[in-house]
């Protein structure tokens, strides 16, 4: 998990280049974005395969705290509410 914050409006870009690089990676990504509300992070949105087996989110978010989790499929049911999950 990465933890980011906006402090103003904007267009967000989140892509994992794994398949795609000259040496390639078997890796089947899984993306999840979630934004912080109160006292719990949300889902705000996710991708499994964008070109192939790479996952790419993009978004445009308010401010405020984010976070960006990138798993392989099959462990996309982790919740960064519950320690580790």
């Amino acid at each position: 998990l990465y933890r980011f914050s906006l402090p103003t409006r904007g267009t967000v870009s989140l892509e994992v280049l794994a398949e795609r690089q000259l040496d390639s990676s078997r890796l089947d990504s899984y993306l999840r974005l979630y934004q912080r509300v109160g006292n719990a992070w949300q889902e705000v949105s996710a991708n499994d395969d964008y070109f192939s087996e790479d996952s790419r989110i993009q978004v445009t978010l308010g401010s405020g705290d984010y976070m960006v989790g990138i798993s392989a499929k099959g462990n996309e049911t982790y919740d960064p509410n519950i320690a580790d999950s």
